[in-house]
Formats: structure tokens, sequence, C-alpha cells
């Protein structure tokens, strides 16, 4: 919850020079925070030996993230672009989540 803060947070603690810094982590706040949830996961492939639809997932990640940076830069705002890339990314990050969580119901030995 203390993402809505941001702004003010960083114009207290930095100045007001970094008011702008705090908007921008309140646009990635969705994906910030499915990242601190998803990256304890991220080694169920491994357990399950499907690393090489793991590295396929992150390879469409990657992809799409220097799409969006590029389109972005060229055509949108900062704050559209960090919108995009924050809602691609939480939308990758909630289907590994997804997956892993199929993969450990699935293989689960009763």
């Amino acid at each position: 919850p203390f993402f809505v803060y941001m702004k003010n947070i960083f114009a207290f603690t930095f100045g007001n020079e970094w008011e702008q810094a705090g908007y921008y982590i309140q646009i990635m706040s969705p994906w910030i925070l499915l990242v601190f949830i998803v990256s304890p996961l991220a080694t169920i492939p491994q357990i399950y030996n499907e690393q090489k639809k793991a590295l396929n997932i992150e390879i469409i990640r990657i992809i799409l993230q220097i799409i969006i940076f590029i389109i972005g830069g060229l055509h949108l705002s900062i704050e559209n672009t960090l919108f995009i890339l924050s809602l691609f990314s939480s939308i990758v990050l909630m289907y590994s989540f997804n997956w892993y969580y199929q993969l450990t119901i699935r293989n689960k030995k009763i």
C-alpha cells in the first residue's frame, strides 16, 4: 500500500526534484510487487525438469520489453511506456505464477 504514496515519500526523502521518480515507481508498482511474489518460485521449473519452457517464457518477456521500449521511446510518453511495460510484464509474471502452480499441482505426490 505504500506505493500509493511513493511520490510524497520520494519528495520528502530526496527533495522535490525526485517527486517524478516516485510517480514512475507508482506506475511500475504492480510489476514490482509481482516480481517479489513470483521470483522465489522461479526454481520450480528446475525441480520438474521444465527449464525449456521457462527459458521460452523469459525470451518472450525480454522481446516484449525491448519492443515496448523501442515503440514507447519513439512514439509514446515515458508514463505511457512505463504503464504498458508494467502491464505486459505483470501479465507474463501472472502467467508464470499460474504455470508454476499448475506444475506443482500436476506433479503433486499424494
